[in-house]
């Protein structure tokens, strides 16, 4: 039906219309009465959620449908996709992706108030704050990226297809993955807000915060994982992290989300951490409006990002500046300094420490990431801050805070003696020694003394944790359920399985670009690669060249690997696609390259050892994160009124 479009349309506005309703009703709340007007937001954003769904579920059926009437479908869509593509590309630009931020922003709201069953004077400022968010991002959408406008009555036959990057398997999983840890980070920051307008118990709200902190939490760092998976074997560079600025616009809001994970459970036990609480929830989620900022608003250009409209940054950065701004305005009125006498060898001061030196870590990324820009606009400098800056400033700060880890979860509360730990450092210490010193000959590669140390400290960090982990596991199937301490070894596992993975495929990984014709080979590291052949390949809405390589491995059985040339029609853009032999140990990687003369090819052809560490090391720690969200209970105590 041709009217179907514009009741998604229409349905957007009624959903506008509820959330800035619900804003009212909560600050109204003192002439209708508290009961009566929880009761009138529950609904308003129960109606909110169901219009957003519905505005998104129209969007779906057009894709769906091939309905080229409508601009976005028709841009984003053609015939020839397969139909999941179809569907996924509904966030494969800017309108629909900011149409899922909101979807995704409305079922967090909505999750909330199911979860908030009591009225109360904070339920009712989170819901109104969150209400807020909705209208801005609604208006947003309806003002400046409607994905309902019409292409009538000049109805194009056939779509412009989706970009060829997103025609992936990644692409279905890693955006609504990664979306729901950058929204989800809005829900902390509307409690963080009630709080400040009426302030109570700081740890009765650091019990509420940690179900939604650490679900966000862990959606993010499954949604980080995926992407560097996805971008390692799409764009066919060979690398599984650029620090590109969108890149680095998802790991600030996780870098300040791992401090808030670990303050929310420490401000349930010690309501010192109330101020660094309530400083990082706003903070996550200011890094996440700052990403979107980023991605939207052309002052950037980066194979992640959406738009180039100035209009479209204006609007998201005055929305910034009277969200996020009027939100550390308030902290900074209502900031009060508690009495703590902080000991430095305790928990609390190695959370602090933690704490301050992952804020160091966002500084610096943030100031590496935006610093070319500010050069470029007031002092007309091309100017590029890569993987060197990056590398030499942050890898000291992350060897620090694995050697934290190392020891931080056996600490106790308030005081502790280093005489409890002098025995197990002395061991440490002189197996260290002797680990340094005979490496030469224990280890079949040779790394610099960096690698070798930051080796030597994940090596430590594993052994200390499996310790822990198989104790936990114990104590857990014999019915001590204790889900935080489980997760958190399982998390802090995952870390150091990270880093023997980034430590080890930075240092021994080998990169060749060679001129191949069919019949000849190449050797690298005692591995032959040989181009037997190609031969054209087509597809719905391409057509390229696949290579036939074969791999082999001394004493191994022989390889076939297919990569592939496509060149997409619709866009006429080409694409690699790029063939991997992986083990748990080793990556065989080859992208097909650009024909050059005399039948030669342009190969280029990497061996990636231990790089499925990484992936591995990631999935853990969202293991972790999930396992802590499963364990976590909203608390029924009410005491913030």
């Amino acid at each position: 039906m041709i009217w179907i479009p514009e009741l998604g349309h229409l349905a957007l506005i009624f959903s506008l219309y509820l959330s800035l309703f619900s804003c009212g009703l909560a600050l109204a709340k003192n002439q209708l009465g508290l009961a009566l007007a929880w009761k009138l937001v529950r609904s308003n954003i129960i109606g909110q959620a169901f219009f957003g769904i519905l505005s998104f579920g129209v969007l779906l059926l057009a894709f769906a449908q091939d309905d080229f009437s409508v601009a976005y479908v028709a841009h984003n869509s053609t015939t020839e996709l397969a139909l999941i593509y179809k569907l996924c590309a509904l966030w494969g630009g800017h309108e629909g992706s900011m149409l899922l931020w909101y979807l995704i922003l409305c079922l967090w709201s909505l999750w909330f108030i199911v979860k908030a069953k009591a009225s109360s004077v904070f339920n009712l400022n989170t819901a109104g704050v969150l209400a807020l968010l909705g209208a801005g991002f609604s208006l947003f959408i309806l003002k400046t990226s409607n994905p309902f406008t019409r292409l009538l009555p000049n109805i194009p036959i056939n779509g412009a297809d989706l970009n060829p990057l997103l025609q992936d398997p990644g692409f279905i999983l890693h955006p609504p993955i990664l979306y729901l840890g950058y929204v989800g980070f809005a829900l902390p920051f509307a409690m963080a807000l009630a709080y400040l307008l009426a302030p109570d118990n700081i740890q009765v709200l650091a019990q509420k915060m940690q179900s939604p902190v650490r679900w966000a939490w862990s959606f993010l760092t499954l949604g980080i994982t995926l992407g560097s998976w996805w971008a390692y074997y799409e764009l066919g560079w060979g690398g599984w992290w650029f620090w590109d600025p969108v890149e680095n616009a998802s790991l600030m809001p996780w870098l300040g989300g791992t401090a808030l994970l670990h303050s929310v459970r420490a401000a349930s036990k010690r309501a010192q951490f109330g101020n660094w609480l309530l400083f990082l929830a706003l903070f996550c989620f200011s890094m996440s409006m700052l990403g979107t900022f980023l991605v939207r608003s052309g002052i950037l250009t980066s194979v992640h990002a959406f738009a180039a409209d100035p209009g479209r940054g204006r609007f998201i950065l005055i929305f910034i500046t009277l969200t996020v701004g009027a939100a550390f305005l308030l902290y900074g009125l209502r900031y009060q300094a508690m009495p703590w006498q902080l000991r430095l060898f305790s928990k609390e001061g190695l959370l602090v420490t933690l704490n301050t030196l992952l804020v160091v870590c966002v500084a610096i990324v943030l100031l590496g990431t935006l610093y070319p820009m500010f050069a470029d606009a007031w002092f007309n400098q091309q100017l590029s801050v890569g993987p060197p800056y990056f590398n030499k400033v942050l890898i000291p700060i992350f060897l620090l805070l694995m050697m934290l880890m190392s020891f931080a979860p056996y600490i106790r509360w308030s005081q502790d003696s280093w005489q409890r730990f002098k025995r197990p450092l002395i061991y440490i210490g002189g197996s260290s020694v002797i680990f340094g010193g005979v490496s030469r000959w224990l280890l079949p590669w040779q790394l610099d003394a960096l690698a070798l140390f930051g080796l030597l400290v994940a090596a430590i960090l594993i052994l200390v944790t499996l310790y822990s982990l198989v104790k936990g596991l114990k104590k857990f199937f014999y019915g001590q359920r204790r889900f935080d301490t489980l997760a958190m070894h399982c998390g802090h596992l995952g870390i150091s399985v990270l880093a023997v993975g980034i430590i080890l495929t930075s240092a021994l990984s080998v990169e060749k670009d060679v001129l191949l014709k069919p019949g000849e080979a190449t050797v690298i590291n005692g591995t032959t690669f040989k181009l037997e052949g190609l031969e054209s390949t087509w597809g719905p809405n391409f057509e390229g060249v696949k290579a036939n390589f074969s791999v082999q491995r001394a004493n191994k059985a022989m390889i076939q690997l297919f990569p592939e040339k496509r060149f997409y029609m619709p866009r006429e853009m080409p694409i690699t696609e790029t063939a991997i032999y992986a083990n748990i140990f080793m990556d065989y990687y080859i992208a097909l390259g650009e024909p050059v003369a005399d039948n030669q090819w342009s190969v280029k052809i990497c061996l990636k050892p231990f790089v499925r560490w990484l992936w591995l090391g990631g999935l853990m720690i969202a293991l972790g994160g999930l396992i802590a969200a499963l364990g976590t209970r909203w608390p029924t105590t009410q005491v913030i009124n």
